[in-house]
């Protein structure tokens, strides 16, 4: 998540998706490269011989499988008020903070924000929606001026895969870019001020709207984002084609963000400036999505956003455990320090500054061996869904099980090119032979 990206290698520096000690391994890393690849090429195989019939049944089955219950009221309530608490310490440190001491913006921001909620959000659909303090503001406006209607006071609407709009997937580049490129997973005026905002915009438009859950979802970005994270425990979405790309977007983020902080990145680009790492960032991000349609729509034909959809979806969460797991675990304890120096003018109320997070309990092998579940993992779970909207699909228009064998070859060499990248990417860090 670093712009230290080629510094990390040059210097030596861990960058902080991989915080703690390496691992010593007795294997050298293809090894680790050889057998994750074979794992998802077994997965491929098994999805392949699968019955047809049998893989649309399941997959109706799936659809009409009762979807997570609501969360409960206390959770919904707590986890409200942790987002507006969040929402006005950020505000606080916009009007009134400083520029010493621990950075509160980043922390809040990106590790319990970007990636803290989206992990929450893969346990329940919900989260975001629980969470998100611009829908709260939101609603208490529309309350003030008598817009409210019905349908605002029950439970937010759950993440359909075909109301993503080009704005969101816009807003979600955008953000991806702010972090990689011009933070560097850092915090500053930069941050600060593209919170505030997106927190503009978002409640201004859910105020003016018709229908405000509808309108985030095609215009904000944060909702698209984490709503389709949560949308992991649901199953036989429709995906529309934005909704689908987001899905690559994710997932080729986090392989840049592991690339660009190994040696080889160091060798081709150097340290590139902002303009260059910006160019660099929106060519890898459009070249995943492009063979990543290509290899669906040879696959599913008209259905591939679908099947696209709901193959990249795991992939995507797999990723984000593999990559920022440890990081969130270690970073996160800066919060001891934030505490006492909220506004970060370097005070001391509770005297916890001179607390350095460690990443001393957390083993190099137990971070390798999550993130080789997490890799493999998601990428089994995709294949499986994927493949039974693949079926579905062909099955609808009659394909013949050769053409559509045929039709899957590019599509498992897309595949097991992204876990031969991504763990590679994360085991140039993590991994080192004895």
């Amino acid at each position: 998540m670093i712009f230290a990206a080629a510094a990390a290698a040059v210097t030596g520096l861990v960058p902080l998706h991989a915080l703690g000690d390496r691992f010593s391994s007795p294997l050298p890393l293809i090894a680790y490269l050889a057998g994750a690849c074979a794992a998802v090429a077994a997965s491929i195989l098994i999805a392949l011989r699968r019955d047809a019939q049998d893989s649309a049944r399941s997959a109706s089955r799936a659809t009409n499988a009762s979807a997570p219950r609501p969360l409960p009221r206390g959770v919904e309530r707590l986890l409200g008020a942790a987002g507006l608490l969040g929402w006005i310490w950020i505000g606080a440190v916009l009007l009134f903070g400083g520029s010493e001491g621990e950075r509160v913006d980043d922390l809040l921001l990106w590790v319990y924000g970007w990636v803290g909620i989206a992990y929450l959000s893969m346990l329940h659909p919900d989260v975001w929606a629980a969470i998100d303090p611009n829908r709260r503001i939101a609603r208490l406006v529309r309350t003030m001026l008598r817009r409210t209607t019905n349908a605002e006071q029950g439970p937010a609407r759950r993440f359909d895969g075909r109301t993503v709009g080009a704005a969101s997937l816009v807003g979600v580049v955008a953000i991806i870019w702010l972090e990689l490129v011009a933070t560097g997973g850092g915090g500053g005026a930069i941050l600060l001020y593209a919170h505030a905002l997106l927190a503009v915009w978002v409640i201004t438009g859910r105020v003016g709207a018709s229908d405000p859950d509808a309108w985030a979802a095609a215009n904000d970005p944060l909702t698209a984002w984490f709503s389709m994270i949560g949308a992991l425990r649901m199953r036989g979405l429709n995906w529309s084609a934005t909704g689908a790309i987001l899905t690559s977007v994710a997932v080729g983020s986090v392989i840049f963000d592991g690339l660009s902080q190994g040696q080889l990145f160091f060798d081709l680009f150097g340290v590139p400036a902002a303009p260059e790492r910006t160019i660099l960032l929106l060519a890898w991000l459009a070249a995943i999505a492009l063979l990543a349609v290509i290899a669906m729509r040879l696959a599913a034909g008209r259905a591939w956003a679908t099947a696209l959809g709901e193959g990249l979806l795991p992939v995507a969460a797999g990723y984000l455990i593999a990559h920022y797991a440890s990081w969130l675990l270690i970073a996160g304890q800066r919060i001891v320090v934030a505490v006492g120096d909220p506004l970060q003018r370097g005070s001391d109320y509770f005297g916890t500054a001179w607390f350095e997070p460690s990443g001393a309990f957390i083993p190099g092998a137990a971070v390798w061996a999550l993130q080789l579940v997490a890799v493999i993992g998601g990428h089994v779970l995709g294949v499986s869904r994927g493949h039974a909207a693949v079926l579905a699909a062909r099955r609808a228009d009659g394909s013949s099980r050769r053409t559509l064998l045929l039709a899957q070859i590019p599509l498992a060499i897309f595949v097991l090119a992204l876990t031969l990248v991504t763990l590679w990417s994360l085991g140039q860090v993590v991994v080192a032979a004895e």
